[in-house]
């Protein structure tokens, strides 16, 4: 009897030696072990393990799960997104028996974070806010691997590129590095971030990780966001030309309807400028071509050159006016009222007057002199017309007979310089450099035809520049 009860002894003496050998069962046991005096916080993994301060580095993993785009400053250049920042690393002092506790795993207060050792995490380029992180859950495994997740708000710093805006593709990293002595940041392959959903204005193109190596002690999430073209497209561009043509509309009204004229065009002006503003308010100052304002710059230039037209237009229109006033006077003064003769005399008073080009550069043609009767060689007649002889009616170049009385009275030199002093008052100092005899080489219907035909085609080149803004 007594060798059965002396075994039965032994074997709860070797239990209760494997329970008291067993560590801590449940996480309230672990906390307290870590409470204990045993544990100095003071001191690294590495360092408690092998008792000196020149034990290895110790490893620590980090990865930053990115659940939402929260949003894009592109004026300061900042991106905000939110996620879970996981880092994990090997403390043995924390080790339990997997066996005696039943579980793989334990499951820590999220307040015990502040009583054991933990790598401080550095992100270099997070912009200083005011949102504090919520820190999630603590674990540790049996093998003393803690793992530490907080939920955290991040808004860091990206360089941004607006050249090919609103194309563009935006390329932000976030940086995470370790601050802690003694750590080494080591490559967590295996975990991968998903790629979040991205926001109204941005698309998330790609995201992927430059792990950590031996001599770039760098985590980098790389995040590619391509910007939504859509709103631009119907909301700014669209609109823009829509304007522009609004102001290329105003070719073909009257241009004695000054009000409609102006008005039409200054509205389309004041509304580009308005987009212009729109989107200079988007981005900061840059001293770089920008797709987009390229492209509203040259829209509102075109805008405001319609308005410029139309100012040139209106002078020629008074001046010609002036010119048609003081020569019908004068020409009813001379007593040269037929239509026939008006075109006479204007005709004649043509011929002895220097072209548009040689007028304004006094260039092309020589002064008359004293020798030649103040004729030139170009002012000779042409040798299809013959001279007046007799009392036989002559043809003019539209085929009216003139008189010899009418034609000498017409091609009199002091009437023809009457009618010409005449026109140059009326005309003015700047209107005579548009004067070719009695009449204008140039007139307000020559410019306005003529901006009809280039005003589009020029600004569908202009406005695009060398890539312009449909998309490549």
């Amino acid at each position: 009897m007594a060798r059965p009860r002396f075994i039965a002894l032994c074997c709860l003496c070797v239990a209760a030696a494997a329970a008291a050998d067993c560590g801590p069962k449940t996480p309230a046991d672990l906390v307290a072990k870590i409470a204990s005096p045993s544990y100095q916080k003071a001191n690294r993994p590495g360092i408690a393990a092998a008792g000196s301060t020149d034990a290895p580095a110790d490893p620590v993993q980090l990865w930053y799960d990115i659940r939402y785009l929260l949003g894009v400053d592109q004026k300061t250049q900042r991106i905000e997104t939110t996620g879970v920042l996981t880092g994990s690393w090997t403390d043995g002092r924390l080790a339990f028996n997997e066996s005696c506790a039943g579980a793989k795993t334990m499951y820590l207060p999220i307040e015990t974070r502040f009583e054991i050792w933990a790598p401080d995490v550095y992100i270099k380029n997070e912009v200083l806010t005011d949102v504090p992180d919520e820190y999630l859950v603590l674990s540790v495994d049996a093998n003393g691997k803690v793992m530490l997740e907080r939920e955290k708000r991040l808004v860091t710093k990206c360089s941004m590129n607006f050249r090919k805006m609103p194309y563009d593709i935006q390329r932000c990293d976030i940086v995470f590095t370790l601050e802690t002595p003694g750590v080494v940041l080591q490559a967590a392959a295996d975990k991968l971030s998903s790629k979040p959903p991205g926001n109204p204005e941005w698309n998330v193109k790609n995201l992927h990780r430059k792990q950590a190596t031996a001599t770039d002690q760098e985590d980098v999430l790389v995040l590619k966001l391509r910007r939504r073209a859509t709103y631009y497209r119907k909301y700014i561009i669209i609109p823009v030309i829509l304007f522009v043509l609004v102001s290329y509309s105003s070719f073909y009204v009257a241009r004695a309807a000054a009000p409609a004229r102006v008005g039409l065009t200054l509205i389309a002006f004041l509304v580009i400028t308005n987009f212009n503003a729109s989107v200079l308010n988007r981005i900061p100052p840059v001293d770089y071509d920008v797709r987009l304002l390229n492209f509203l710059y040259m829209s509102m230039w075109f805008s405001a050159f319609a308005i410029f037209e139309y100012a040139v237009v209106n002078m020629l229109f008074r001046i010609e006016a002036r010119v048609v006033k003081a020569r019908d006077k004068a020409e009813d003064e001379a007593g040269i009222k037929k239509l026939e003769e008006k075109r006479e005399i204007k005709r004649l008073i043509k011929k002895k007057a220097q072209g548009p080009v040689a007028a304004m550069t006094g260039l092309l043609r020589k002064r008359p002199s004293q020798k030649d009767g103040g004729r030139t060689e170009t002012d000779a007649p042409p040798p299809d017309v013959e001279a007046p002889s007799g009392d036989k009616p002559t043809l003019d170049r539209s085929g009216s007979k003139l008189t010899p009385e009418r034609r000498s009275t017409l091609e009199n030199e002091e009437v023809q310089e009457e009618i010409r002093k005449e026109v140059r008052i009326a005309a003015g100092r700047l209107g005579r450099v548009f004067l070719y005899g009695t009449s204008m080489w140039i007139k307000d219907q020559h410019l306005d035809i003529f901006f009809r035909w280039v005003y589009l085609p020029l600004y569908a080149i202009l406005s695009r520049g060398r890539r312009g803004v449909s998309r490549r």
